[in-house]
């Protein structure tokens, strides 16, 4: 059995050699193979030792999202917002930490708390405006501002993002369907169709258009 027999040699490397400097990766690499095996909590448990001592490294970053990804995919909304802000209130270093901004946006906003959600992600785009996750960010951005009842401003954000990242799908469908909540049914007719066209993909986005040009 692969999974076992990798699972065996990862507990072999970190009993016999405690101190290495791949300690971490090895750890990240077994908490893996106990989630392929079922072993949630062993998993939990492993990504948590590497979060809590890995503070100062991408990695540390790297198990909070796992610990996250796990905690929501079992509805633990709770458990997977503890350990986002854990690793953003203990890293002493950060490298990684745009990804976790971005996953505690989600997080929130699933949770029903759009206002914190706007507060990370405006953290997001403050603290890392070069970040490659910036356009995702503005997206949740956008989201959790309309869920609090901003829906002006979330629009005119939704508007400047698209002109910025004009080539990304996922910015132009959010713009697309912001404006569909409104009046002006051509203009989000028009954005939703350049929406489709950048590939976002999304039989959502061609109904919403076909319904805004019946209007």
């Amino acid at each position: 059995n692969y999974r076992a027999d990798a699972e065996k040699a990862l507990n072999g490397i970190l009993a016999d050699h405690p101190d290495s400097p791949h300690k971490s990766q090895a750890q990240m690499m077994l908490a893996k193979c106990y989630e392929s095996t079922g072993r949630v909590s062993d998993a939990i448990a492993m990504y948590t030792t590497v979060a809590a001592d890995r503070t100062e490294s991408r990695l540390g970053a790297e198990a909070a999202l796992a610990i996250a990804r796990i905690e929501n995919a079992a509805g633990n909304l709770p458990g997977a917002i503890a350990a986002l802000e854990s690793r953003l209130q203990t890293a002493t270093a950060t490298d990684g930490n745009d990804a976790v901004y971005v996953e505690l946006a989600k997080a929130y906003r699933a949770a029903g708390k759009p206002a914190d959600a706007v507060r990370v992600a405006r953290e997001l785009l403050n603290f890392y405006p070069e970040s490659t996750h910036i356009p995702e960010g503005v997206v949740e951005l956008t989201r959790a501002l309309d869920e609090n009842g901003e829906s002006r401003q979330a629009l005119e954000l939704a508007q400047q993002a698209a002109d910025r990242f004009d080539k990304n799908a996922e910015v132009a469908k959010n713009r697309a369907l912001l404006l569909s909540k409104g009046k002006d049914t051509r203009a989000a007719a028009a954005a939703l169709l350049q929406a489709d066209i950048l590939g976002a993909d999304d039989p959502q986005v061609l109904l919403e258009a076909g319904l805004k040009y019946q209007e």
